[in-house]
Protein backbone atom coordinates (compact mmCIF):
# COMPACT_ATOMS: atom_id res chain seq x y z
CA UNK A 1 0.00 0.00 0.00
CA UNK A 2 1.31 3.39 -1.03
CA UNK A 3 2.27 5.70 1.81
CA UNK A 4 0.19 9.10 1.48
CA UNK A 5 1.21 11.98 0.40
CA UNK A 6 1.07 15.05 3.64
CA UNK A 7 1.88 18.51 3.25
CA UNK A 8 3.11 18.55 6.78
CA UNK A 9 3.76 21.95 9.02
CA UNK A 10 4.49 23.66 5.72
CA UNK A 11 2.10 24.59 3.08
CA UNK A 12 1.81 23.11 -0.05
CA UNK A 13 3.88 25.51 -2.32
CA UNK A 14 6.70 26.02 -0.10
CA UNK A 15 9.84 24.32 -0.66
CA UNK A 16 11.99 22.31 1.59
CA UNK A 17 14.56 24.80 2.73
CA UNK A 18 12.01 27.60 3.70
CA UNK A 19 12.09 29.48 0.84
CA UNK A 20 8.84 30.45 -1.28
CA UNK A 21 8.73 29.76 -4.70
CA UNK A 22 10.35 32.11 -7.97
CA UNK A 23 7.23 33.44 -9.43
CA UNK A 24 8.64 35.84 -11.95
CA UNK A 25 12.27 35.92 -12.97
CA UNK A 26 14.76 38.24 -11.33
CA UNK A 27 15.33 40.88 -14.14
CA UNK A 28 19.14 42.27 -14.48
CA UNK A 29 20.83 43.69 -17.59
CA UNK A 30 23.52 41.36 -17.68
CA UNK A 31 23.91 39.18 -20.75
CA UNK A 32 23.77 36.11 -19.34
CA UNK A 33 20.01 37.33 -18.65
CA UNK A 34 18.89 38.08 -22.05
CA UNK A 35 16.46 35.54 -22.06
CA UNK A 36 15.00 36.71 -18.27
CA UNK A 37 13.86 40.25 -20.34
CA UNK A 38 13.08 37.69 -23.27
CA UNK A 39 9.98 35.66 -21.55
CA UNK A 40 9.07 38.93 -19.75
CA UNK A 41 8.53 40.53 -23.03
CA UNK A 42 7.39 37.65 -24.75
CA UNK A 43 5.00 37.50 -21.93
CA UNK A 44 3.46 40.74 -22.07
CA UNK A 45 3.16 40.34 -26.12
CA UNK A 46 0.58 37.50 -25.44
CA UNK A 47 -1.28 38.88 -22.83
CA UNK A 48 -1.63 42.07 -25.02
CA UNK A 49 -2.66 40.08 -27.90
CA UNK A 50 -5.33 38.44 -26.09
CA UNK A 51 -6.61 41.64 -24.60
CA UNK A 52 -6.51 43.59 -27.41
CA UNK A 53 -8.08 40.59 -29.75
CA UNK A 54 -10.85 40.18 -27.43
CA UNK A 55 -11.96 43.99 -27.19
CA UNK A 56 -11.55 43.88 -30.96
CA UNK A 57 -14.20 40.85 -31.30
CA UNK A 58 -16.44 43.12 -28.82
CA UNK A 59 -16.59 46.12 -30.16
CA UNK A 60 -16.97 43.92 -34.06
CA UNK A 61 -20.02 41.84 -32.58
CA UNK A 62 -21.33 45.29 -30.60
CA UNK A 63 -21.22 46.87 -34.19
CA UNK A 64 -22.70 44.44 -35.99
CA UNK A 65 -25.57 43.33 -33.82
CA UNK A 66 -29.15 44.11 -34.99
CA UNK A 67 -31.24 46.70 -32.61
CA UNK A 68 -33.14 45.05 -30.03
CA UNK A 69 -36.62 47.09 -31.45
CA UNK A 70 -36.08 45.74 -34.96
CA UNK A 71 -35.67 42.22 -33.36
CA UNK A 72 -38.93 42.19 -31.47
CA UNK A 73 -40.59 43.48 -34.71
CA UNK A 74 -39.57 40.30 -36.79
CA UNK A 75 -40.46 38.09 -34.12
CA UNK A 76 -43.89 39.33 -33.80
Amino acid sequence: MAAEHSAGPRGACDRADGRAPRVLPHLTTGPDNTNNVLELAFGVLIVLLVIVGSLWIMANLNHNMMPMDQLMRMQG
